[in-house]
C-alpha cells in the first residue's frame, strides 16, 4: 500500500508541462510491482491522451501556419514600411533640395534688389547733377534778370540824360531865337561898337566850337553805348539759346528716367509673377504627399483590423473545437480530464499569451510604426510649413520692402518731376520776361534813333543858324565898308581885327555849327550863350562792369 501510494503521489507529482503518457510510463517503469490493472488502466489513458494529442496536432499546426503568415504579412508590412521610409526620404531630399533652389533665389533675390538699389544710388545721382544743373541754371537767369536790370536802369539814365540835353538844347534854340530877333532890331544902334562885338564873337564861337566839341563826343559815347547793348543783346540771344538747349536735354533725362521706371516696373512684376507661381506649384506637391501618406497609413491601418479580425475568429473557432472535445471527454474520466485541461489550460494560456504578445508586439510595431510615420510626416510636414512660411514670410517682407522702396522712389521721382516742372515753367517765365526785355529794349532803341534824329535836327537847324550869323557877319562888314570914314571914327584896335568872312568862321570851326550871341544895349558887353552840358551819364557800378566782364 506504501509503495502504490507513492507511486501515486509521483503520478500525481509529474510536472504539467510533461505528457500523460511520458508520467505513466516513467511510474511503471520505477515501479514494475503494481499491480496489472493499473497497468491496463494507464495504458489505456496513454492510448486515450496520444488519440487526443494526435486530434490537437492539426489543430496546433493550423495555428502555426497561421502565425507564419502573420509572419509573413508582418515582413510584408515591414517591407512596405521600408518602401514607405525610403519614399519619404526622397520627398525629403526632394523638399531639401527644393529649400536649396528656394535659398539660391532668394540669393538671387537679394542680388537684383542689391543691383536695383545701386541703380537707384545712380538715378540719384544723375537726379543730384540735373538738381545742380537746374541751380546753375536759376542761378545764370537771376544773373541775366540782374544784369537785364542793370542795363535798363543804365539805359533810362542815358535816356534822362539824352533828354535834359535836348531840353537845354531846346532852351539854347530859343535863347538864340530871342537874340536874333534882339540883333534885328538892335542893327542899327551896334555900329559903333562892331569892334567890340566881333572881338566878343570870335570868344562866343570859340566856346561854341569847343561846345559843339563836346557835343560830338558825347554823341560818339551815345553811339558805343548803343553798340555795346545791341552786343549785349546778342550775347543774351545767345545765352537763351544754351538755356533752352540745356532745357531740352533736363527733359529728355527726365523721359529716360521715366522709361527706366516703366522698365523696372514691369521686369518686378514679372518676378513676383514666377515667385507666386513656385511657391503654388510646390503647395500642390506638399497637398499631394500629404494627402498619399494619409491614405498610405488608413490602409495600413484597415489590414491591421482586418488581420487581428480574422486572428480573433481563429481564437474563436480553436476555442470551439476545445469545448467540443471537453464535451467528448468529459464523462469518462475527470481525472485524466482535469489534467488534460489542465494541460490545455497551460498550452491555452502559453498560446493565448504568446497569441496576446506576438499581437502586443505587432501592435506595438505598428503603433511605434505609425507614431513615427506620423510623427515624422508631422516634422516634415511642420519643417515643410515652417520653410514655407519663412519663404512667405521673407518674400512678403521683400515684397513689402520693394514695394515701399519703390513707392518712395516713385514719390521721389514724382517730387522731381514736380519740381523739373516748377523749374520748365519758371525758365518759361524767365523767357517771357526776356521777350518782354527784348520789346522794351526795341522801344528803347526806337527811342534813341527818335533822340539821335531829333539831334540830328538840332544839328541841322544849328547849322542853318551860323549860316544866317555868318550871312548877317557879312552884311555887317558890307555895312561898316560902306560907311564913310567921317560918321564912323576907327578905332586904332579895328585894325589889329582879323577879317570876318565865311571862310574864316568856317575855318575856326570845322563843324560849321557855330552860333552868335547879341545884345540891345551898348554900354554893357554881351552875355556869352549858355554852353551845352557836355557831362556824360554816370558811369556803372564796378558790381555791374564785373558782371558784364562775366557774361
Amino acid at each position: 500500500m506504501f509503495r502504490v501510494s507513492g507511486c501515486k503521489k509521483r503520478i500525481e507529482d509529474t510536472s504539467p508541462g510533461c505528457s500523460g503518457s511520458q508520467g505513466v510510463r516513467s511510474t511503471l517503469r520505477t515501479c514494475p510491482w503494481v499491480f496489472p490493472d493499473l497497468e491496463d488502466s494507464a495504458r489505456s489513458v496513454c492510448e486515450r491522451q496520444r488519440v487526443l494529442l494526435r486530434d490537437a496536432g492539426p489543430v496546433l499546426r493550423l495555428a502555426a501556419a497561421e502565425l507564419r503568415g502573420v509572419k509573413q504579412e508582418l515582413s510584408l508590412l515591414s517591407d512596405d514600411w521600408n518602401i514607405n521610409t525610403t519614399l519619404i526620404l526622397q520627398h525629403c531630399s526632394t523638399a531639401w533640395t527644393d529649400h536649396v533652389v528656394l535659398q539660391q533665389e532668394v540669393s538671387r533675390a537679394k542680388e537684383e534688389a542689391a543691383k536695383l538699389q545701386q541703380d537707384v544710388k545712380k538715378l540719384q545721382d544723375r537726379l543730384h547733377t540735373s538738381q545742380l544743373e537746374t541751380q546753375m541754371l536759376e542761378n545764370r537767369i537771376q544773373n541775366q534778370k540782374v544784369l537785364q536790370n542793370q542795363n535798363q536802369q543804365a539805359l533810362k539814365q542815358e535816356v534822362k540824360s539824352l533828354q535834359e540835353e535836348l531840353q537845354k538844347s531846346h532852351r539854347e534854340k530859343e535863347c538864340v531865337e530871342k537874340m536874333l530877333e534882339n540883333t534885328k532890331k538892335e542893327e542899327e544902334e551896334s555900329r559903333l561898337r562892331l569892334q567890340q562885338q566881333c572881338d566878343e564873337q570870335s570868344a562866343t564861337i570859340l566856346s561854341l566850337s569847343r561846345d559843339l566839341g563836346g557835343k560830338k563826343a558825347s554823341w560818339l559815347s551815345c553811339r558805343q553805348r548803343c553798340e555795346s547793348l545791341q552786343q549785349q543783346l546778342l550775347t543774351w540771344k545767345q545765352k537763351e539759346a544754351e538755356t533752352r538747349q540745356e532745357l531740352e536735354g533736363a527733359l529728355r533725362e527726365g523721359q529716360r528716367i521715366k522709361d527706366e521706371r516703366e522698365a523696372l516696373k514691369r521686369t518686378q512684376s514679372e518676378e513676383m509673377q514666377q515667385m507666386e507661381d513656385a511657391f503654388r506649384a510646390k503647395l500642390q506637391l506638399a497637398d499631394e504627399q500629404k494627402s498619399k501618406l494619409a491614405a498610405l497609413v488608413q490602409s495600413a491601418t484597415q489590414e491591421l483590423q482586418e488581420e487581428v479580425s480574422a486572428l480573433e475568429a481563429l481564437l474563436r473557432e480553436h476555442e470551439e473545437d476545445l469545448r467540443t472535445m471537453r464535451e467528448k471527454a468529459s464523462g469518462r474520466e475527470e481525472q485524466l480530464l482535469r489534467e488534460r485541461e489542465e494541460d490545455l489550460r497551460a498550452v491555452r494560456e502559453e498560446a493565448s499569451g504568446r497569441e496576446e504578445q506576438l499581437l502586443r508586439e505587432h501592435e506595438e510595431d505598428l503603433r511605434t510604426m505609425r507614431e513615427e510615420a506620423l510623427g515624422r510626416e508631422e516634422q516634415l510636414l511642420q519643417e515643410h510649413k515652417k520653410d514655407l512660411r519663412a519663404v512667405r514670410e521673407e518674400a512678403s517682407g521683400r515684397e513689402e520692402q520693394f514695394q515701399q522702396e519703390r513707392q518712395a522712389e516713385v514719390g521721389q521721382l514724382q517730387h522731381q518731376l514736380q519740381e523739373l516742372q516748377q523749374e520748365v515753367e519758371e525758365l518759361q517765365r524767365a523767357h517771357r520776361d526776356v521777350q518782354q526785355l527784348r520789346k522794351e529794349n526795341c522801344d528803347l532803341h526806337v527811342e534813341v534813333r527818335l533822340l539821335q534824329e531829333t539831334v540830328r535836327r538840332e544839328c541841322e537847324e544849328r547849322a542853318e543858324l551860323t549860316a544866317a550869323l555868318s550871312l548877317t557877319r557879312e552884311q555887317l562888314l558890307g555895312v561898316r565898308q560902306t560907311a564913310p570914314n567921317s560918321s564912323v571914327p576907327r578905332s586904332p584896335a579895328s585894325s589889329s581885327l582879323p577879317s570876318l568872312s565865311v571862310g574864316h568862321s568856317r575855318d575856326s570851326n570845322p563843324g560849321g555849327n557855330n552860333t552868335a550871341s547879341w545884345h540891345g544895349n551898348p554900354r554893357q558887353p554881351l552875355p556869352p550863350l549858355p554852353r551845352l552840358t557836355t557831362q556824360r551819364p554816370v558811369p556803372p557800378s564796378p558790381q555791374t562792369q564785373r558782371r558784364k566782364d562775366k557774361c
